[in-house]
């Protein structure tokens, strides 16, 4: 049997992901393994359309396809989004079909779910047959227990070749639609604001730009538009972490992209970001936008915006980027107010929806209203909290500093009253006649001290 791994590591062969794509090599000694980077030599790739093309050529000559990769802001870094872009815009897309295809991923396990969710859909548009995903802690391989999880999905993956296992199709195949935008009338430019509104978008062109350029029209106000495609940014994350210690970058000094993040989007009030789908997240250009700002590493730089997404293409065929995009602003203390579509192919209904998000950003804004974190920021939040804490201490320092800083390592053993006092009641209510009298009362014991709160109101 013949399978290829597409690395999707930018650090190429030096990367904890490829030690769990050597340990399953060597433990399929009789089958044929082929490991090509697809993200690190990515330029090449794109520069050379003959280095491309060969590994097509050797998709097309293997059995099963591994989509290996580290989590890079709940998908693949932007070089591997670049690589499988290419794979459609080269119509490379016959190579893979009829082939079977698992992903593999290293990470902390914070929004491991989405990238492979990611990566099933993609298959599916590739007509492959996809059995499944191995989502590791980056430290399972170190462990006896996480080699065995590593064997097993090998041999799993070597039974359903073999046995010719077919898995049922999860997503909806993407819409092809011709829909264009024109607004049918111009922005009143009513809103006024002292707030700053900074546009990020990475095309000014089809329907995204005239989306933007209508919500421009609403406010009498300036709005700054940022081109991710007019600003110099020399690469993708490399995953070095020189930024763990200070946030630093590797690329300080040497393009446009941190002074632009510095000056433009951490300053802005109201946030938009604005782009168009391809494939089944947006462009690789806004994926290479979110993996560079991890210069910023964990520390929640945009807290207090008001943010809305402005998408030209089916999002209603991808939940998953949905579900990305909360999270991310969630996790980043945003108030996501809205995401803004063509997909109604209605003009006058986009200018509608337009204009709705631009009130209600502004009256956001000005209220200083935020929206509480919903499970997406909070789930993501002590995932960090907890590594930090622990394992991830002496890396990631700043993130430590600012954790620390902001009182964001709440855990109960901090609050020693409170945690006497709980004690204490758990032993009490654990007294049979108690016991049967708290349950008795429940209902009104939950509200009691909310109704504290209502009568200094009344």
């Amino acid at each position: 049997m013949k399978i290829i791994v597409l690395g999707g590591s930018p650090k190429g062969e030096t990367s904890v992901t490829m030690q769990y794509v050597e340990y399953m090599r060597q433990y399929l000694q009789e089958h044929i393994f082929t490991i090509v980077q697809a993200a690190a030599p990515i330029k090449r790739l794109e520069k050379r359309p003959e280095d491309f093309q060969k590994i097509m050529e050797q998709v097309e000559e293997a059995d099963a396809v591994v989509w290996a990769f580290p989590l890079y802001y709940c998908l693949v870094c932007s070089q591997y989004k670049r690589f499988i872009e290419l794979i459609f815009e080269r119509k490379g897309k016959s190579a893979f079909a009829g082939k079977y295809a698992v992903s593999l991923s290293t990470s902390i396990h914070f929004y491991d779910h989405t990238a492979h969710e990611y990566l099933r859909s993609i298959s599916e548009d590739l007509d492959m047959n996809y059995l499944g995903f191995f989502s590791a802690r980056m430290s399972d391989l170190l462990a006896e227990k996480g080699q065995a999880g590593l064997r097993a999905f090998a041999d799993s993956i070597v039974d359903a070749v073999k046995n010719d296992v077919q898995s049922p199709r999860y997503s909806l195949p993407l819409p092809h639609t011709t829909f264009v935008y024109e607004p049918q009338k111009h922005g009143a430019a009513n809103l006024s604001t002292a707030k700053k509104i900074t546009v990020v978008t990475d095309t000014e062109q089809g329907n995204t730009g005239r989306m933007i350029s209508r919500f421009k029209e609403c406010f009498s106000t300036d709005v700054e538009v940022v081109n991710l495609s007019k600003i110099s940014i020399k690469g993708g994350c490399l995953g070095c972490l020189k930024c763990s210690s200070d946030n630093t970058c590797t690329y300080t000094g040497k393009d446009d992209y941190i002074d632009m993040f510095n000056n433009s989007v951490k300053t802005a009030d109201l946030l938009i970001f604005a782009g168009v789908i391809k494939d089944r997240y947006l462009s690789a250009v806004w994926k290479l936008f979110f993996d560079r700002s991890f210069f910023n590493t964990h520390q929640m730089v945009l807290g207090g915006k008001q943010v809305g997404v402005l998408i030209s293409g089916p999002l209603r065929y991808i939940p998953n980027l949905t579900e990305i995009l909360r999270a991310y602003f969630d996790m980043e203390g945003s108030t996501l107010v809205d995401i803004i579509t063509d997909e109604c192919a209605d003009a006058g209904q986009v200018d509608s929806l337009i204009d709705g998000l631009a009130l209600r950003l502004t009256n956001y804004a000005e209220a200083a209203y935020m929206q509480p974190a919903t499970f997406l920021g909070v789930a993501g939040m002590k995932i960090f909290r907890d590594d930090l804490w622990a394992d991830l201490k002496p890396v990631f320092r700043a993130d430590y500093k600012y954790y620390k800083k902001h009182k964001l390592f709440d855990f109960p053993q901090r609050h020693h009253l409170r945690n006497i006092l709980i004690n204490l009641a758990y032993v009490i209510t654990g007294i049979p006649f108690i016991r049967k009298k708290m349950v008795g009362n429940m209902k009104q014991y939950m509200v009691t001290p909310y109704k504290r709160v209502l009568a200094q109101k009344a």
